[in-house]
């Protein structure tokens, strides 16, 4: 099954799945424990029964496995210290030591993570599966389990996608080899390739795909490696990630949450196929010219484009329309009208993009606005496209009505510069699964302050 095979499908736990117990596994056959080597975790296996350990044994005699659950745990806490994470805490001796506790067994998923109590806050102990035959997924999930262990020293109450996310981010930042860059690319291929969901989905994938908004709040505006230990400590004091993300949003970019969304919604329509090396920057989190996010198209009719953007579902999420600039010397102004529409929160972006793919100038407009409209005026190349991205950043459905009309005279619009970006992959690694080349043929330019690199690993 594919879900066994790549390991994003690790840990999804609901909050009632999360809670703290003290209640510890029992394994189907004699206990065996090695100590990791800076006595931090202890790793029970046995050799016997449902949760007999498989795979090939080492030399020392231990199930190869059980070497790489090791290598994994010890090269997430390096990491995750070095990126400036809360330091792990042991469990008070619940399960036989102060150590955290690893139990390798046969489960229904590659691992999970369980927090518990702990004198100074909370700890956790991790199921690892018994059965991996793909190399290097082992020490892949305990990387992302152990994120978990450092995420519960901050909260264990805020939303599943956020858990999911950050430990899928910082899981393939750590440990990504060949085989494991075809998990990250189907996690692209969800993220970009379903921008109608809001940002929390929780459909046991789509928040693993989070990772690309993890990226992108790690490198808008310029890399920064600690913007998302800051978000866990904001977190810590703020569990609801909507307040957190307006919150920091405006300390790191003096913009709020919908504001900095409507840039993470256009980084993501010049991701990928889309690529042109100014927004992500893809050396950590590679993708391939197969996934883009998908673009509607639509034509002019006698000088008007009419459209509608539906978006079911609150709240941040996208739709993108594409058409042609065939009459690039005149004005283009944009007005929508839905009902409820400041409920909604609608936002709407226009960019031009000229004939070579690269990114012109923009303009925005908000519900606050009435009526919603914007108009850009400035020069554009012949050729090019223009590309609509609407918006829902409220607390309702969104169900508008988009009219999109040449102008000849100059009207004063709201056109500014902005940000963008690119990076991104999709299903070809697996011939099970069809693969849908969405190739916009002209794809875009942000601005290129944008442009970041992350730390290499």
């Amino acid at each position: 099954m594919w879900a066994t095979t790549i390991p994003f499908l690790t840990c999804v736990l609901s909050l009632n799945q999360r809670a703290a117990t003290d209640d510890r596994p029992e394994l189907s056959g004699p206990e065996q424990v090695v100590e990791s080597a800076d006595g931090q975790f202890l790793l029970h296996y046995t050799m016997e029964g449902e949760d007999a350990v498989q795979g090939d044994m080492s030399d020392s005699g231990m199930p190869e496995l059980v070497h790489s659950a090791l290598d994994g745990l010890e090269i997430g806490t390096e990491r995750f210290h070095a990126r400036g994470y809360r330091a792990l805490i042991g469990d008070d001796g619940v399960g036989g030591s102060d150590a955290i506790d690893v139990y390798m067994m046969e489960i229904d998923a590659n691992g999970y993570a369980n927090h518990i109590a702990g004198s100074d806050g909370a700890s956790c102990y991790i199921r690892l599966d018994n059965d991996q035959s793909i190399e290097g997924i082992t020490q892949s999930v305990a990387i992302h389990e152990l994120h978990h262990c450092v995420q519960y020293r901050y909260t264990t109450s805020t939303d599943t996608w956020i858990y999911e996310a950050t430990a899928t981010f910082e899981q393939y930042r750590t440990y990504l080899d060949s085989t494991l860059q075809a998990a990250v690319i189907v996690l692209y291929s969800r993220r970009l390739g379903e921008p109608q969901n809001p940002m929390d989905w929780d459909d046991g994938e789509f928040e693993y795909a989070g990772m690309v908004a993890m990226q992108f709040w790690e490198q808008f505006r310029g890399l920064d490696p600690l913007r998302i230990p800051d978000l866990w400590e904001a977190l810590a004091d703020e569990p609801d990630w909507l307040k957190t993300f307006d919150a920091v949003a405006q300390e790191n970019w003096g913009l709020s949450w919908d504001e900095a969304f409507l840039e993470y919604a256009t980084w993501n329509a010049f991701a990928c196929a889309n690529d042109d090396g100014s927004g992500y920057d893809d050396s950590d989190l590679p993708c391939n010219e197969f996934v883009s996010v998908p673009f509607r198209s639509k034509k002019w009719n006698e000088g008007e484009i009419e459209l509608k953007v539906k978006l079911p579902e609150p709240s941040h999420n996208a739709d993108y329309w594409v058409f042609p600039d065939e009459q690039h010397l005149l004005g283009v102004q944009v007005d929508c009208e839905a009902p409820h529409l400041k409920k909604s929160e609608m936002a709407v972006r226009l960019i031009a993009i000229d004939a070579d793919g690269n990114r012109g100038a923009h303009a925005d407009a908000w519900a606050d606005d009435e009526p919603l409209s914007l108009s850009m005026t400035e020069a554009r190349d012949a050729g090019g496209t223009l590309l609509l991205i609407g918006a829902s950043v409220g607390g309702g459905p969104l169900n508008a009505e988009c009219f999109i009309q040449q102008t000849k005279g100059a009207r004063s619009g709201s056109g500014c510069g902005c940000e963008s970006g690119s990076s991104s992959g999709y299903w070809w690694f697996v011939a099970a699964l069809a693969v849908f080349r969405r190739r916009f043929h002209a794809a875009g330019r942000p601005d290129s302050s944008s442009s970041s690199r992350n730390l290499p690993r």
